[in-house]
């Protein structure tokens, strides 16, 4: 089981509608892509979407969304020796 937050690398089509990726800064790196869904649904490498700077209640959600995943998967059995098929609980967060 993986939670993790890709701060600025993100487009736009990974995200619910109205949400924007939000990572540590609003710079946008000008050659930067990430594999995701054209307008027409295709799959396709895309340039990444301008980010939003997070906030203090920014970081604080994705913390909490953090500690929520770990508790469902120790909820689910995972890392308690009930076999679930997973072996662990992978936490990823970007460099901004």
């Amino acid at each position: 089981m993986q939670k993790s937050h890709v701060g600025h690398i993100c487009h736009h089509s990974l995200l619910s509608e109205g949400w924007v990726p939000v990572a540590l800064t609003d710079e946008k790196y000008s050659d930067a892509v990430c594999f995701s869904f054209d307008d027409d649904g295709n799959p396709d490498y895309l340039p990444i979407s301008v980010s939003r700077a997070m906030d203090n209640n920014d970081s604080e959600r994705e913390k909490q969304e953090f500690v929520h995943a770990a508790g469902s998967c120790i909820d689910a059995g995972i890392d308690t020796g009930i076999d679930t098929g997973m072996d662990g609980i992978g936490i990823h967060g970007a460099k901004g």
